[in-house]
């Protein structure tokens, strides 16, 4: 009998310790697990109440229906099954719990169109509460009693129900080739058993349960599940509130939480999966976001209770939304990134690709166009109240809203000062272009011209008269007037222009805000109604095509004629340049601190652009276009040209609308000798090219560019007599020539850029020779130039006449040889005395 006692004592040691190791695997395989993020569909659920998955897709049942998701997408419902607290089965039989009986349904579409679910199990003196299926057959519990049944509705007489001690049953599962059922032990804990009567664990849990494969899970009080054995309990979500759980046959583990979020764990790896989400802090959803701004190659979310915006456009997290055209709504998931900054309600993307971000009521971020980091500021004490709007005018001005106060920002050093502009506004923003604020109050939509925006309401005029309160406005280039306006329990999205107005979307949340795409980017094009549906965690994207929106500019603008002062500046930042006044036309970029031309700094129509030339360094070519204005500097100085006149030297040259030899000419084939007159300009170079500005000296008086090689300013005479050679250039010190100046009027020399005359040249030297001189001005032929005129230091020059110095030794002796004739004379004439 001992020899048996201790026999059974190993049999039954040796169990637990298969289950502690089953448990311990399980708990392995999920203390690693990855986000899968995106893959999962948006569906807003009530109350889950029970959910399921097996290979070819999921159900959901909460408080309002029953939602078959075959192949992840294609919905099934079948309402009648809403409610259900139960599901279970395999790919091949389904079977749902509801009102005390098992039910057996399909999703696929029978012959009569119907998925009308069959009762198969349970009655008024059986009623099924929970049930669990394991080895084939379906296992059933009702308060008191546990019994099996075969996927027909058969029940196996042959199994017992446990002796549950006068306490009732509050959940079931099968695993591991086994049944568990779990009783309350008190308030807090609640006790786990094997049907053989076996305790498997004591959890801090209300008793809900599942099993798969070989693990048993429950939800834990605080909303936690984990995996339960021996040991104890392990969590594996450590920030979900779970509400369902599920687990197959093969332990992949599905659960539901408290927002609706249906997530599923693998069974092996443990890698996480959304199948279904409205509202989920996972990658791709949101919760409740406020604002959406689309523009600068980004869509921006502020996604308000996730404490973070969500940024498309850049970045290697998947990031959603959802598009509506042609009447259908087409999910897309998208490259992203998030920022996380605690309660963003409203953004703005300015000219320059900056981002600014209204977060924790009263403070703005600003990140740069990489969103590499970012600079902080907050509202001052004067300014009372929430910030609850941002916008931006044409001249890059940044606008607040702030306890209905609109407020001018002006960030400098660090700091921020808000110029208070106006006030009884509910929602402010700029018209596409940025020549006009349109502010609410109430149910009316106002409008403002830039220029009187410091009048405020005095110079508002009505723009449109809304049939509930306006939370949002956007407006187009041409006037067309989008707002989102209280109606119900939901918001429409309302669109009115000069022949009426029309509801072109309706969400079903009193918290929505709207704004019109100036980019394409996080599944928004150009023109696209961008709403940020806060009731619905929802963001999605109108096809403006179909709603009129008009972002047109018409034909490109006259640009002609060009600027002729300040046309050298610099980028302040890094900036496009566009084919088009169209943020979406962009052909080139430029770095921040580049060189380049605004040939036309105000361009009539579009005063937020410039055009511009920009020799792209990659490309070596010249690109022209139109960029935003305040991503310029201001423009180089003028200085003074080297001479007021100069002359072409030779056939061939051009004069050319701007400083690029990629430019339009103004003349080709200027004659060689034509007078031109230099006006004053930057030290300007592009493509190693420098260039100067002048006006021919002639009836026509053409203006333009002409590069420096092109011209002389070195007084050379045109087509003259050829110099009275009186020298040469003579090697000094080894060297190989001489280098040239011209003489300035304080009375200094400057070196004359690529002239340079060889050992051996011919000169005439220019009046009187002198060796005490440094410089000597001489004349010399050039075949391409004509005669030119220039100075050279005199050490390199071998004269062949007379110097000065020559000239005077020989006045000097022959001064001194009369003065020795006198002399002799004179002594003759004494020693004789005549």
């Amino acid at each position: 009998m001992k020899k048996k006692t201790v026999y059974l004592s190993v049999a039954f040691i040796f169990a637990c310790l298969l289950l502690c190791a089953a448990a311990f695997g399980a708990v392995c395989d999920f203390t690693a697990h990855a986000e899968n993020a995106g893959g999962g569909i948006y569906a807003r659920f009530g109350d889950v109440t029970a959910v399921y998955c097996d290979e070819s897709g999921f159900a959901v049942a909460d408080e309002n229906g029953f939602y078959f998701y075959k192949n992840g997408t294609d919905k099934v419902e079948i309402p009648e099954l809403a409610g259900a607290v139960a599901l279970l089965g395999d790919k091949e039989a389904r079977f749902a719990v509801k009102g005390g009986k098992v039910y057996a349904y399909t999703v696929d579409a029978p012959e009569s169109g119907a998925f009308a679910p069959q009762s198969i199990i349970g009655d008024e003196s059986f009623m099924v509460s929970f049930a669990a299926m394991g080895d084939g057959a379906i296992y059933c519990a009702s308060k008191t009693e546990i019994r099996k049944y075969g996927v027909s509705g058969e029940r196996d007489s042959a199994f017992s129900s446990p002796e549950l001690g006068g306490k009732n049953i509050v959940g079931l599962a099968a695993a591991n080739g086994k049944v568990y059922y779990s009783v309350n032990k008190n308030k807090s804990y609640s006790d786990i058993y094997e049907t053989g009567g076996t305790l498997l664990a004591t959890v801090r849990s209300d008793g809900a349960i599942a099993g798969g494969g070989s693990s048993v899970y429950s939800i834990l009080r605080g909303g936690r599940v984990a995996v339960v054995g021996f040991d104890g309990e392990s969590a594996i979500n450590d920030n979900d509130y779970a509400v369902a759980i599920y687990a197959d046959k093969n332990g992949a583990l599905c659960y539901a939480t408290d927002i609706g979020e249906i997530l599923r764990l693998d069974g092996s790896s443990g890698a996480e999966t959304v199948l279904a989400a409205s509202e989920s802090s996972r990658d791709g959803y949101y919760s409740q976001p406020s604002y959406a701004v689309a523009r600068m190659g980004k869509l921006v979310i502020c996604d308000t209770l996730n404490d973070r915006i969500a940024v498309l456009g850049s970045g290697d997290r998947s990031v959603r939304s959802v598009k509506i055209s042609g009447g259908k709504e087409v999910l897309s998931v998208h490259d992203g990134t998030y920022r996380e900054l605690p309660r963003p309600t409203a953004a703005h993307i300015d000219n320059c690709g900056n981002i600014y971000v209204a977060y924790a009521a009263r403070k703005i971020a600003v990140f740069d166009s990489e969103l590499q980091g970012y600079a902080t500021y907050s509202c001052p004490s004067d300014a009372s109240g929430k910030i609850t709007a941002l916008t931006g005018d044409n001249r890059n001005n940044v606008y607040a809203l702030v306890g209905g106060v609109v407020y001018k920002i002006t960030t400098s050093g660090g700091e921020a000062a808000f110029t208070r502009v106006f006030d009884g506004a509910d929602t402010i923003a700029f018209a596409a272009g940025g020549d006009k604020m349109y502010y609410s109050s109430g149910s009316v939509v106002y409008s403002v011209p830039l220029e009187k925006i410091g009048d405020g309401s005095a110079a508002a005029s009505v723009a449109f008269t809304a049939p509930g309160r306006v939370s949002a406005v956007a407006v187009d280039r041409a006037g067309n007037v989008f707002c989102a306006a209280a109606s119900g329990s939901g918001t429409d999205i309302i669109r009115h222009d000069s022949e009426g107005d029309a509801v072109i979307y309706t969400a079903p949340s009193d918290n929505a805000a709207i704004s019109i795409s100036l980019t394409q980017s996080g599944g928004a094009s150009y023109g696209d109604v961008v709403v940020a549906d806060g009731g619905n965690s929802k963001i999605v994207v109108i096809d403006g095509s179909e709603v009129g929106v008009n972002l047109s500019v018409g034909a490109t603008p006259e640009v002609r004629p060009y600027d002729r002062e300040g046309i050298v500046r610099r980028t302040i930042n890094a900036c496009s340049v566009y084919g088009t006044p169209n943020e979406t036309d962009a052909i080139s970029h430029v770095g921040a601190d580049a060189e380049i031309l605004a040939a036309k700094y105000d361009v009539d129509g579009f005063p937020d652009y410039s055009y511009v030339y920009y020799e792209d360094k990659i490309t070596a070519k010249l690109v022209r276009g139109f960029v935003f204005k305040s991503n310029l500097s201001e423009p180089a100085d003028y200085a003074e040209p080297p001479a007021e006149t100069g002359y072409v030297y030779g056939d061939g040259s051009t004069l050319y609308d701007m400083p690029s030899i990629s430019a339009d000419p103004v003349i080709k084939n200027i004659p060689k000798n034509t007078h031109l007159k230099l006006l004053p300009f930057t030290d300007y170079t592009s493509s190693g090219t420098r260039w100067y500005r002048v006006v021919t000296d002639d009836d026509n008086a053409s203006y333009g560019y002409i590069p420096v090689s092109a011209v002389s300013v070195r007084g050379f005479v045109p087509d003259g007599a050829r110099p009275q050679y009186n020298a040469v250039i003579k090697s000094y010190n080894g060297s190989v020539g001489a280098k040239t100046y011209s003489l300035n009027a304080d009375g200094s020399y400057s070196e004359i850029e690529q002239s340079f005359l060889l050992t051996g040249t011919k000169v005439e030297v220019v009046g009187a020779f002198d060796t005490s001189e440094k410089y000597t001005q001489i004349k010399y032929f050039d075949d391409r130039l004509g005669t030119c005129s220039c100075y050279v230091e005199t050490v390199y020059i071998d004269y062949n006449n007379v110097s000065v110095v020559q000239i005077m030794a020989i006045i000097i002796a022959v001064i001194t040889a009369i003065l020795l004739v006198l002399l002799l004379v004179r002594i003759y004439m004494k020693k004789r005395k005549i």
